[in-house]
């Protein structure tokens, strides 16, 4: 757990791409180095194929929302939601942001935390979770940091608004 802590301040102080300060991290971000965490050659397949497709991404969203439930983090925000549609959209979600052809259903990330002031305690608590999650259910170390540079590139639309 505290790898993932780690790897997740990494992403927070990550710069524009850019800027004076990127040039410092494009070791770390897909340029040559031991230290990697982002291969420079895209992998033929997509990331939801690479995961496991619909069925490993329709475990991992239902796990997520479960582990959400019991964070006592963000759990409150979960207290009242209707534990079936939010695993439905979540699992439509990750199928369109990884390369699915399913259908998302569900209103935008903004819209749905549009008055909610999510701080980021809270989001830290749900990538935890996430990572947690893919963990559990055996997504690789190259996937794992692809959904996590996704989710730390969405959260714009869900802090503090």
């Amino acid at each position: 757990m505290e790898e993932a802590i780690l790897v997740h301040i990494m992403y927070l102080r990550v710069p524009r791409p850019g800027s004076d300060d990127a040039k410092a991290f494009t070791g770390h971000l897909g340029g040559p180095g031991e230290n990697d965490i982002m291969e420079t050659q895209a992998p033929s397949a997509t990331l939801y194929d690479r995961i496991g497709g619909a069925e490993s991404l329709r475990r991992i969203a239902s796990d997520l929302v479960d582990a959400h439930i019991v964070n006592p983090t963000i759990a409150p925000r979960f207290s009242a939601i209707d534990q079936e549609v939010a695993k439905q959209h979540a699992f439509e979600f990750f199928c369109m942001g990884s390369g699915g052809s399913e259908p998302y259903t569900g209103r935008d990330l903004r819209e749905v935390h549009t008055g909610m002031n999510v701080s980021e305690q809270e989001f830290l608590a749900a990538v935890d979770d996430l990572m947690l999650v893919m963990q559990q259910n055996n997504v690789g170390e190259r996937e794992q940091q692809e959904v996590l540079f996704i989710f730390f590139s969405l959260r714009g639309q869900v802090l503090h608004i």
